[in-house]
């Protein structure tokens, strides 16, 4: 890649790139699988047993509507007023979890261990820094 080209887009740039690629790359891997990111998340949540999904997930929309598909393909059941997975859900979820790594092997691909946990440091810095300007903590200027 022209590192000239990357120099003259600003970081917000490549965030949002890389953040609609990796979505747009996981969507395309659950559907091979017949599953979408909330039916994935749903069976992820439920691995280390019954879960209260609606606090779980109650950022995001479509819980009701994914229960409902999982449920009708057999990958959850009810336990009273818990939702826990299936035989079948268990293996679904690791056909999906695998399929997930591959995207994460390849967004990973010429990455050292080094080099991410730099790159999350310091995204997680430049964030926490933009989260004190919102709260009036710092401003624009201060270090």
């Amino acid at each position: 890649m022209d590192m000239h080209f990357t120099q003259r887009r600003p970081i917000g740039y490549w965030v949002k790139r890389l953040d609609v690629a990796i979505d747009e790359a996981v969507d395309r891997a659950l559907a091979r699988l017949g599953a979408d990111r909330r039916q994935w998340q749903i069976l992820t949540s439920l691995l280390d047993g019954p879960a209260d999904l609606l606090e779980a997930l109650s950022p995001f929309g479509g819980v009701h509507d994914a229960l409902s598909v999982l449920s009708a393909r057999g990958l959850v059941a009810e336990e009273g007023e818990r939702v826990v997975l299936t035989a079948e859900g268990r293996r679904v979820q690791a056909s999906l979890a695998e399929a997930v790594g591959g995207v994460r092997g390849v967004v990973g691909r010429g990455v050292s261990a080094e080099e991410y946990a730099a790159t999350v440091g310091l995204l997680a810095r430049m964030a926490h820094n933009l989260d004190l300007l919102t709260c009036g903590e710092v401003g624009p200027k201060s270090g």
